[in-house]
């Protein structure tokens, strides 16, 4: 059976991404980042990604296409929310790479379904997004919490920071950076 589900894998073509988490914890935009493109709806409230989405990049020496999923978020409210969350949690267990995106520590309900996932077999990654929004200090802090919370499921190297899209800090009296 493994023989054959790894056949079937490769012989379908594009690798597949799923890129989830939270609403508004920054999917959508670190897609854009890969892609170097604007694609989604972005935005502050939850529930931007009402479905969904699916994009393709292409890599130099790569034979075949990555094809990234962008998922709505899960943990959102309400009978939708829970729907949203289902289809996100089926294509994340598809996936050949599973993006988890974070913006701050795990609540408990986000690990169980980080360990849940992890179950699967399949390779999974833990990003802190929103890092440009913190200090270093609190950007280490957070990453050495993550890693130490999930090292049961995660390798430590595969939790990583980033910043999807950087926000400008004001400085008195000089530029933003």
């Amino acid at each position: 059976q493994e023989k054959e589900r790894v056949e079937n894998e490769l012989s379908r073509g594009d690798l597949e991404v799923v890129v989830f988490g939270t609403g508004s914890s920054g999917k959508t935009s670190l897609i854009r980042a890969l892609l170097h493109e604007i694609v989604g709806d972005t935005g502050p409230a939850m529930g931007s990604t009402i479905k969904s989405n699916s994009y393709k990049l292409y890599l130099n020496k790569l034979d075949r296409a990555i094809r990234i999923i962008d998922t709505p978020g899960i943990l959102e409210g309400g009978e939708i929310g829970r729907s949203r969350e289902k289809d996100a949690l089926i294509k994340a267990s598809h996936a050949d790479l599973m993006i988890v995106v974070v913006d701050s520590d795990l609540r408990e309900t986000e690990f169980q379904i980080i360990g849940n996932l992890s179950k699967v077999g399949k390779r999974l990654l833990l990003v802190l997004n929103k890092v440009d929004l913190r200090g270093v200090d609190e950007e280490k802090q957070l990453l050495h919490l993550l890693r130490t919370r999930t090292k049961e499921i995660i390798r430590p190297e595969d939790v990583i920071s980033t910043t999807a899209s950087p926000q400008s800090i004001p400085r008195p009296g000089q530029n933003p950076f």
